[in-house]
C-alpha cells in the first residue's frame, strides 16, 4: 500500500511540474508577442514623427509659386 501511495504522489508531482513548465512557456510566449507588438507601435510612432517633421519642413519653405521661381534671373 505505501508503495502505491508513493507512486501516486510521484505521478502527481510530475504532472504539477509539467503544468508549471507549460504555464511558463505560455507566459514567455505572451511576453514575446507583447514585445513584438510594442516594437510595431514604436515603429509606427517613428514613422508618424518623421512624416510630421517632413510636413513641418515643407510648411516652412517659402510659398513662392514654382513658375515665378523659374522666371527669376
Amino acid at each position: 500500500m505505501p508503495a502505491r501511495i508513493k507512486k501516486e504522489d510521484y505521478r502527481c508531482r510530475m504532472q504539477e511540474q509539467l503544468l508549471k513548465g507549460l504555464e511558463e512557456q505560455v507566459v514567455h510566449h505572451k511576453n514575446q508577442k507583447r514585445h513584438e507588438s510594442n516594437k510595431k507601435i514604436i515603429s509606427w510612432k517613428e514613422l508618424l514623427s518623421h512624416k510630421n517633421q517632413s510636413t513641418q519642413q515643407l510648411q516652412t519653405l517659402p510659398q513662392t509659386p514654382l513658375f515665378l521661381t523659374l522666371l527669376k534671373p
